[in-house]
Order: structure tokens, then C-alpha cells, then sequence
């Protein structure tokens, strides 16, 4: 099987919010850049370099397409009162990651396995023939299955 990854996602914590308590127990400082945090981290939906791949049969990435779980955007609800344009950039990396999505599809129809983490609880689900699944925190999956 032909393995695709591809890395890169918004990190939702990294700005300091006095709403949640970090692991000292005092209000989150955020993530400090350059240490547990980077600018360009985030997902680059690179079309040109996808356009021709053929033969995927699975992609692994950290995020995943807007039309997948989780479907609601409940767990950013704490965050964006304090990081201004989050919720922005988020939309964005889910529609990219449905763009690759389209595009990858286009030359491997079908894409078996979609695999991504991220959002911290599991969930399964076949949609255009693609089985999705969102890995919890630790979570291993078994091919055979």
C-alpha cells in the first residue's frame, strides 16, 4: 500500500488564556515559540505537488477535511476569545484539507484509509468510500481490520 503524510495543523493553545489552567495549576501561559510552538507549523495545502500523485491508497495527516468529525467547533469555544483570528485560520485548514482531499481523490479513487489525531477522542467513518479515522491521544490502529 502507498502511504501518504502530511504534517501540519493550527495549534489552538498556543496563546496564554487566563480561562484554563496550565499544568502548574495557574492560569495557561501558552506555548512559547520556537520552544513547543512554531509559526510555520501550521498545514500548507501545496495543490501542484498533489496533482499528480497516483497510487495513495492511504494519507496520514494531523488534521483533517472540513466534512469529517469533529463537525462542530465546540472545543475552540475557550480558545478563540483570546487568540484572535483562530477561528479563521481553523476554517481554513479544514477546507484545505478538503481541497487535498478532492485532488487526491481525483487520481486514487479509492483512498482506503484516511488517518488523523488532533482533537483528543476516536471516531470511525466510511464517506465516499474512504474509511476516516480520528485517532484518540495514544490510539493505535491495526490494519487487518
Amino acid at each position: 500500500m502507498m502511504t501518504l503524510c502530511v504534517g501540519g495543523a493550527t495549534s489552538i493553545d498556543r496563546k496564554p488564556n487566563p480561562d484554563k489552567v496550565g499544568f502548574d495549576g495557574k492560569p495557561y501561559k501558552g506555548r512559547k515559540e520556537g520552544c513547543d510552538y512554531w509559526m510555520d507549523e501550521v498545514f500548507v495545502l501545496k495543490t501542484e505537488l498533489l496533482k499528480d500523485l497516483k497510487n495513495i491508497d492511504i494519507v496520514v495527516t494531523h488534521s483533517c477535511p472540513n466534512f469529517c468529525e469533529p463537525r462542530t467547533k465546540q472545543g475552540l469555544s475557550d480558545w478563540i476569545k483570546h487568540d484572535v483570528g483562530l477561528i479563521d485560520e481553523c476554517e481554513r485548514e479544514r477546507n484545505d484539507h478538503s481541497k487535498m482531499y478532492d485532488i487526491l481523490k481525483a487520481n486514487n479513487n479509492p483512498i482506503k484509509y484516511w488517518f488523523y489525531g488532533h482533537y483528543h477522542f476516536h471516531n470511525m467513518e466510511i464517506i465516499d468510500d474512504t474509511k476516516f479515522v480520528l485517532l484518540d491521544i495514544e490510539e493505535l490502529y491495526d490494519l487487518k481490520n
